[in-house]
């Protein structure tokens, strides 16, 4: 406690030695304010990554590694955490790491067309779960980061091929129909 009546966050080390023929004790303190703030800051941003909905899934541009990972990706894919940082994006993605590197680089540069994608990531077991990516980069001390957030549309892709089928076999009943079939909108204009 400072004299002020703060507190602040210390680190005390001591070691013992011999001053003038008696024994004392050194003691050194340090102040860890900083440290402690970036490891909270670090709990927050796990805790908000592994509440995510969404797998996020954050890649080493140069090195075309994962270097973080959130729950959600780990149950969705598959994979251990442990298991998925010794993994690159190419290892789930449908891509090669030559065509993933150049698209993020062109997302690194600034081009902002396919940021936001449909595709398949690769699980584990080797089935395929349908996404909507979502990537950015972000510069960090060491290069850029790229940032996926990826949106699981197993449901949005069945309810599609549900429509399409109720479409096709309503389009199939009306062409076997043999009287005359028409549709009309409100302002009485044809639309079948």
């Amino acid at each position: 406690m400072r004299l002020d009546g703060s507190v602040v966050d210390v680190e005390i080390k001591a070691a013992p030695f011999t001053f003038e023929g008696r024994p004392a004790v050194q003691t050194v303190v340090r102040d860890i304010s900083d440290r402690i703030r970036a490891e909270e800051a670090s709990r927050r941003f796990r805790a908000a990554m592994d509440l995510s909905p969404d797998l996020i899934l954050l890649i080493d541009r140069s090195r075309m590694r994962f270097v973080d990972v959130n729950a959600t990706a780990c149950r969705l894919l598959g994979y251990t955490r442990a298991e998925l940082l010794e993994l690159g994006p190419h290892d789930v993605a449908p891509l090669s790491s030559g065509e993933l590197g150049q698209a993020y680089d062109r997302i690194i540069e600034g081009d902002s067309t396919g940021t936001t994608l449909e595709m398949h990531h690769r699980r584990k077991d080797g089935t395929l779960l349908p996404v909507e990516v979502i990537r950015r980069a972000v510069p960090g001390r060491y290069g850029h980061i790229i940032v996926v957030i990826a949106r699981d549309i197993t449901e949005k892709k069945r309810t599609e091929e549900q429509f399409r089928r109720a479409a096709e076999q309503t389009q199939n009943i009306l062409s076997s129909i043999t009287d005359a079939f028409f549709a009309l909108d409100k302002d009485w204009r044809f639309t079948y």
